[in-house]
């Protein structure tokens, strides 16, 4: 909350009243660990990855080219897109914390830190009423 100097506005936030996502970071984050996130924003220097609500990591260019995506690398990420980070830096201080893309298939369930397990497939689906229809008669 904070007053204006004239004393007639008031600004309320919400945010002043929730804890702040960062002071657990030290307690929940290491070098290595292996994270699920997903793309919130793309940089020329890289990726934005949030972790979780209030916590967002960058993705380094040069780890993106190093885990095999191609210079022209914004054009093969979609902001929204969901994967599986490595913690490569934490600075709490500086409410850093770097990461690097994990090759699909490469780290078991068993391995992930945060618990997550790979979503099952899809289920392969019937097609509309019409298409069933359209079987049935033939």
């Amino acid at each position: 909350m904070s007053i204006c100097e004239n004393g007639q506005k008031i600004a309320l936030g919400l945010k002043q009243l929730l804890a702040d996502p960062w002071s657990k970071v030290p307690a929940t984050y290491e070098i290595g660990q292996v994270r699920a996130g997903r793309i919130t924003r793309l940089a020329d220097f890289g990726a934005f990855v949030e972790l979780e609500p209030g916590i967002e990591a960058l993705a380094h260019i040069s780890t993106l080219e190093a885990a095999g995506y191609a210079k022209d690398w914004k054009k093969s990420i979609a902001v929204g897109t969901a994967a599986t980070f490595e913690v490569v830096s934490i600075d709490v201080d500086k409410r850093r914390i770097g990461v690097k893309p994990v090759p699909e298939g490469s780290v078991r369930d068993d391995e992930r830190e945060d618990g997550a397990a790979a979503q099952p497939a899809a289920p392969e689906r019937l097609g509309s009423l019409a298409d069933q229809l359209k079987r049935a008669l033939k």
